[in-house]
């Protein structure tokens, strides 16, 4: 499980590895979604100070080396408002922390090889890292540092 401020990222089929309190709050928010999102969510955010619950759909989660947030929806149990937020070319790294090591749709090992070949060549500039997030920028990124991706057996 990813943690990023106060909220933790997960996969769906990890969502058990949450605290117990906070899978209730998933299934709680659960009720507000429509069918489509539903069947469609593959991320779950849940933020740890707050009753908010947010289900992502990343279609290429297990394809991409950064999945691409296409399409959010974010319930606040308190207040009952449901937030539905398009995706704005908005990326993942390491995603091999939302999931574990037996995640098997994704090679884990290679996803961490990848991250590690990354970190070590990018600059440790603020104004780098605050926007590696967004595809554009990070294509940009990839192509000025002449980082390929190249599939890493381990």
């Amino acid at each position: 499980m990813k943690k990023i401020g106060h909220n933790l990222y997960v996969h769906v089929k990890f969502i058990m590895e949450l605290d117990k309190e906070l899978i209730e709050e998933v299934i709680l928010a659960t009720k507000y979604l429509d069918k489509d999102t539903f069947k469609e969510f593959n991320v779950i955010k849940v933020n740890i100070k707050k009753p908010e619950v947010s289900f992502i759909i990343s279609k290429d989660f297990d394809e991409a080396r950064e999945p691409e947030i296409h399409y959010s929806v974010k319930v606040n149990l308190d207040t009952e408002k449901v937030t539905k937020v398009k995706g704005k070319e908005q990326i993942y790294h390491h995603k091999w922390q939302f999931a574990n090591e037996n995640y098997s749709d994704f090679d884990v090992n290679e996803s961490k090889a990848w991250l590690e070949r990354w970190t070590n060549i990018l600059p440790a500039k603020r104004e780098v890292k605050s926007r590696i997030g967004y595809k554009k920028y990070w294509d940009e990124i990839l192509k000025k540092y002449n980082l390929r991706y190249k599939r890493v057996i381990l």
